[in-house]
């Protein structure tokens, strides 16, 4: 239960080193650098302005890098799968001072060219742009360049589809003989015009023609017919669409890359890790100062590692008094590490407090499992789980595939204990072609095994049994805290008290006494008011504790019957959708079992996953934990895309 012990590290240093000191250390991967404490900067006047600007230098150069990715995954994307394993490279190439500098020049061609297909595309469109709004013009046979002589305007423009082109042209003629107005094209929305006329009277027919509803069409300054205009526009758009080719090609051709571009990415990581570490330390001409973390454990590779430089350095535990300021790593094996995202998902603990994930390992997927209750769900988590962690996942994803292995392994065991494969799959089908045979292997299964429906009562009671194991548990962890802080008697007013009561309140259910009981009423009330100075005030607040404590254990034990409540609904819902299959035949009865289990699976995963939580987040937690610790964060070398070849 216990959280990996740290010790606080303060380094002094020949800063000709600092850059190969912090790499080594980002190898190392067990330190953690952190801000120097004011009391042991004792002079800061005497040291230089802290070094700024490389961890935005960093910053910048993987905003590039990225950049470029996103160039390559969007032009020429990569055919990997969804879990296929990720490419190894050693650490010398992620770490690679010369392959980043080609992969930012890398970046910075795969940007060049993007730009280049921005601007090839905005011609295009432009270019396309003009050629819809030439096309309704083909019928013109007027050069553009020609649109205006010495004497004479030709004045280019659309009217709604609803004027009357001839009714309009008598207009004209009539209120201005020098004019003469010609329908060019027309549409479902626009009638197209043209109108010539001597620019002496250009007023008076724009005046005629706007009452119309006429509005100006400006032509591009072409030379030729707007037919000879259209083709020049479909020739560049053309050209414009064969250079777009060619420049998509050559990112292709820069795609090949990729592996390269992801592995300097990766680097990244552990150089911003390495700049912000600068960003901390504080620098004379000759020196620099650094203060951090290291787990106890580690401190023998620490010392071989820094035996190469020239430093000074000590590590000494924690203060007591600041728990706060320690950094928490939790120790997980093999079977408690799935069970780290669930408290991340939390919090971390302080420092002080103790590692959850231990104390969650029996209770979790044992809950889960429970309320999953089915063989063949259960046996579907476990491959899905495996085929996740074929494809080494990392973080997160790797902690789910871990626990979809655990419940499953437990959702199976219920599974079996209750005949649930499917639900009642295997009865159903029988029995759409077999009756007697169905009944038969009815009666089998049920010779071994548990009917969930007709032992509800039961299962409620294990659900909280369990419930109560659980919750016991908490109280123990918390009297092990007190007793370990030196707090022994409040470490057993904690505990005795709730023990007491539990069997008093057995020995009283099984009709032997309810004198044990009532002692134990008399400890809670003692328990909840000995902090008080007073007598009325330790009666008063021993009273209200005690119906704090009565009514919170009794809403705590009553939330554990959601596991036989979830269990009775999947194993319900899934015994529907057989019987609804089996109603309309084989055929039918496919179709219903692949969607309606589906659904089935996928309900019961949420709703599984989040009461098993809410039951160690609420129910459990709230009996031990102590919240408030930060995880511990060392320099280190955080992959993405590739893994690091163990050596």
């Amino acid at each position: 239960m216990a959280i990996v012990k740290m010790k606080k590290l303060r380094l002094l240093a020949v800063r000709s080193q600092r850059d190969a000191l912090l790499s080594d250390l980002v190898l190392l991967g067990c330190v953690e650098v952190s801000e120097p404490d004011a009391e042991a900067v004792a002079a800061p006047q005497a040291f230089a302005a802290r070094d700024i600007g490389a961890l935005a230098k960093c910053r910048q150069n993987l905003t590039l890098l990225t950049s470029g990715l996103a160039v390559m995954d969007r032009y020429a994307p990569s055919k990997s799968g969804f879990l296929s394993l990720r490419p190894e490279v050693s650490r010398e190439d992620v770490l690679s001072d010369e392959g980043l500098e080609r992969s930012l020049a890398l970046a910075r061609e795969l940007e060049a060219r993007e730009a280049r297909l921005r601007k090839l595309q905005a011609e295009e469109s432009q270019q396309t742009t003009a050629v819809q709004a030439l096309l309704p013009w083909q019928a013109l046979s007027l050069p553009l360049e020609m649109q205006k002589t010495q004497t004479c305007d030709v004045l280019l423009g659309t009217t709604p589809a609803a004027v009357d082109v001839i009714a309009l042209q008598d207009e004209l003629a009539a209120e201005v003989p020098e004019a003469e107005l010609l329908l060019v094209n027309t549409d479902k929305e626009l009638r197209y015009l043209e109108a010539v006329c001597l620019r002496s009277v250009e007023e008076d027919v724009m005046k005629i023609l706007r009452s119309h509803g006429f509005a100006l069409v400006t032509m591009p300054a072409e030379s030729g017919t707007v037919q000879q205009a259209i083709a020049a526009a479909r020739e560049r758009v053309t050209a414009v669409q064969t250079e777009q080719k060619a420049v998509i090609a050559e990112i292709t051709e820069l795609a090949q890359q990729r592996l390269q571009l992801k592995t300097s990415i990766d680097g990244m990581s552990a150089r911003l890790g390495r700049a912000d570490a600068v960003e901390k330390l504080e620098n004379t001409e000759s020196a620099f100062y650094m203060e951090g973390w290291i787990p106890a454990d580690e401190e023998e590779r620490l010392a071989a590692a820094l035996a190469a430089y020239d430093c000074a350095w000590e590590a000494e535990e924690p203060d007591p008094e600041k728990p706060e300021e320690v950094p928490v790593k939790l120790k997980n094996n093999a079977l408690t590490e799935p069970l780290d995202v669930l408290t991340g998902m939390y919090g971390y603990p302080s420092y002080k407090g103790v590692d959850p994930n231990p104390l969650m390992l029996p209770f979790f997927p044992l809950f889960f499992g429970l309320m999953f209750a089915d063989a063949a769900y259960g046996l579907m988590l476990i491959a899905a789980g495996l085929v996740i962690k074929k494809s080494k996942p990392k973080g997160g994803f790797k902690c789910f595939a871990g626990l979809m292995i655990e419940g499953g392994f437990w959702a199976t065991l219920f599974g079996i204990l209750f005949g649930g494969f499917f639900g009642d799959a295997i009865e159903q089908i029988i029995g759409m072609f077999n009756p007697e045979l169905s009944a038969r292997w009815a009666d089998w299964l049920g010779s071994w095994t548990i009917d969930s429906m007709t032992n509800a009562i039961y299962i409620l009671v294990i659900a909280l049994i369990l419930g109560v194991i659980q919750l016991l548990t908490g109280v123990i962890v918390n009297g092990y805290m007190l007793a370990r802080d030196g707090d022994k008697a409040g470490a057993f007013w904690a505990v005795a008290p709730i023990f007491v009561c539990l069997i008093g309140i057995c020995l009283g259910a099984l009709g032997v006494t309810w004198i044990v009981a009532i002692i134990s009423v008399l400890m809670i009330i003692w328990a909840e008011g000995r902090e008080s100075k007073s007598i009325g005030g330790k009666i008063g607040s021993g009273l209200y504790g005690l119906y704090n404590f009565a009514s919170g254990w009794f809403g705590d034990i009553l939330s554990y019957s959601r596991l036989m409540a979830l269990m009775l609904a999947g194993s319900v819902i899934a015994s529907v959708f057989n019987q609804l299959g089996a109603m309309f035949g084989p055929v039918a009865f496919i179709f219903v079992f692949l969607i309606g289990h589906a659904l089935n699976i996928a309900l019961n995963l949420i709703g599984c996953f989040v009461h098993a939580l809410r039951l160690q987040y609420l129910e459990y937690f709230g009996k031990f934990y102590r919240e408030g610790g930060r995880q511990f964060n060392p320099l280190s070398i955080k992959t993405k895309y590739v893994d690091i070849k163990e050596e």
